[in-house]
This record gives structure tokens, sequence and C-alpha cells, in this order.
């Protein structure tokens, strides 16, 4: 009799996993998006008085705590739900049936549901962004009508006459209103749905899932770049995990620092054992691989531009 129950018990997971549904752990719980991490959690766990936590554990080590430990205890249970289906594949599932309206809840259905698989907290985030996807298809060819009416212009009289100049000036004016439009519509979907605990949660559910299944490692990229997209702002949990997915990097790796150290013959010329401050050593360093690839380097605001890798600082053309 006991075969017997078992052999009906094996039956039934097997069909539910032909049908991509996969058994839950026993034990596992519903789990919900937006946790942020407080001082108290890590001081429990590192074996610290609360009051002490910032002067006993490095900040490093607490923010991995939270993120890695904790994080781990937390959503390891959702994270075991990951199939061999693709996530990124979801997107496409609900660009065939779209919500009919904008999702504008999107904040409190992630704080507040109880998601029992990842592919349904998947499903909701592609259908919580589906706009802003849409937007954005929207903006990218918006954006190339931009260039090429920029381009004739440029070339001006020399290859058009007047009148088709002031139509496509006319033009370009109406599309950068078009364009303000889509990228509006694209920042009111994270403005009003998201915030960057929210994404910090679905990031390291994914990177946890990614353990056991690529697919959801790949998914974890693609929201880092929808968070960018949302323009979501990072926050030191999200640096971490950035790296942590794209390099394996720990609370001390620093595969950043060793890219730059593995760039650095093509600065050979440079020296930094001199008396110069680092901001001149750098400056010289951009003059260098400006006239080695004889590339224009403009002397006034791009020169010290941070949001872009030193190697990509480049005039405006």
């Amino acid at each position: 009799f006991l075969y017997f129950i078992e052999h009906i018990f094996q039956m039934s997971i097997m069909r539910r996993v032909s049908a991509g549904v996969l058994p839950r752990a026993f034990g596992s719980r519903s789990v919900s998006m937006g946790v942020v991490v407080t001082g108290a959690e890590v001081a429990k766990v590192r074996n610290v008085p609360v009051e002490l936590v910032t002067k006993l554990v490095k900040p490093a080590v607490a923010q991995w705590t939270g993120v890695d430990i904790l994080g781990r205890k937390r959503l390891a249970s959702l994270a075991a739900t990951v199939s061999t289906k693709p996530l990124v594949s979801i997107e496409a599932e609900i660009a065939k049936a779209p919500p009919a309206s904008p999702v504008t809840n999107g904040r409190e259905l992630f704080e507040k549901t109880d998601f029992k698989s990842l592919e349904e907290l998947i499903t909701v985030y592609e259908r919580v962004i589906y706009q802003a996807r849409v937007a954005k298809a929207a903006y990218d060819v918006l954006e190339l009508q931009s260039f090429h009416i920029k381009d004739d212009l440029k070339r001006g009289l020399s290859a058009f006459k007047q009148a088709y100049l002031d139509k496509e000036k006319a033009r370009l004016e109406v599309v950068k209103k078009e364009m303000k439009e889509k990228h509006d519509i694209i920042t009111s979907v994270g403005a009003a749905n998201f915030t960057t605990a929210i994404f910090n949660d679905i990031i390291n559910l994914l990177r946890l899932a990614g353990e056991k299944q690529e697919q959801a490692r790949m998914m974890a990229l693609k929201v880092l770049d929808d968070m960018t997209l949302l323009e979501i702002a990072f926050d030191e949990t999200t640096q971490l995990l950035l790296k942590n997915i794209t390099f394996g990097d720990g609370p001390f790796d620093d595969s950043s620092l060793l890219f730059d150290c593995v760039m650095y013959p093509e600065r050979g010329e440079i020296s930094v054992a001199t008396n110069a401050s680092l901001e001149s050593v750098a400056d010289h360093a951009l003059k260098t691989i400006s006239a080695r690839h004889q590339t224009p380097l403009d002397e006034g605001r791009l020169i010290r531009q941070g949001d872009t890798y030193p190697m990509l600082q480049r005039s405006p053309e």
C-alpha cells in the first residue's frame, strides 16, 4: 500500500514537472518584495550589540550580511522554485496578451503579494513594466528619426533646399516633443511602481536562483538594465549585487579595479610616482590616449565627467 501511494505521488510530481510547474520545497513559504534590512538584523547575525554594529562590523561585511545571509534566508524558498523555462521569455508572453490598462499599483503588488513562485513574480513584474517597454520601443524609433533629421540639417544648403530644411526643423521640434512624452511615460512607470528596495530584492532573488539556473542570472542582468531604463537610483546594495552578478565579487572583491589595472598598459606613458594631484595625472592620461588614437578631447566639461568610464570620455563629436 505504501509503495502504491509513493508511486502515485511520484507520478503527480512528474506530471507537474512536464507541465512546467515545479513543486515547492517542503517548509517553503511565500515571499514579498521590497524588504529593507535593518541594523538590528545585521547585529543579531553578527552577534554584536545594536548600538555598536556600525563600529564593530565593517560596512562591506554588514552590507554582504544583508544581501547574502539574511537575503538568502528570506528568499531561498522562492529561488528554489526556478525551472528550466527561460524567465526572459515571459516578456514576449505578456506582449502577446498585454494588460488592458497600465498597471499603477505595482509597488503595492510587490510589497504585499505573497509570491509563491519565481515565475509568478516575473509575470507580475513584466505586466507592471509593459507600458515602459512599449514607450521605450517608440522612443528608440523617434530617436533614430531625430538623428536622421539632424544629419540633414548639418549638411545644410550644400545638399538640400531651404524649404526642405525649414520643414525638417519644424519636424525636429515635433519629434523632440514626442520623445519627451515617451520618456515621461517611462519614468512615471518607475516612480509609480518601483523603489530601489523592490528592485534590490528582485535582483537578489534572481541572483540566488541563478546559482542553479544560468537563465535566472541573465534575467537579473536584464532587470538591472530595466532599473536604469526607469531611472530608479542605485544604492550600495544594488552596486554590490551588480558586481556579484557580473563578476562574482564578494564584499571585499573589486573586479572593476582589476579591469582598470588590465587597461593600464594603454596608459604606459603615465606615472603616478609624482607629486601631481590625481586629477592632473588622469587628465594627462586622457591627453596621451587622445594623441595616440587621434581622438579629439574636450578640455572642458567632458574631461572631468564622472558618469562614464575614463577610457570612454571623448569630445562631443
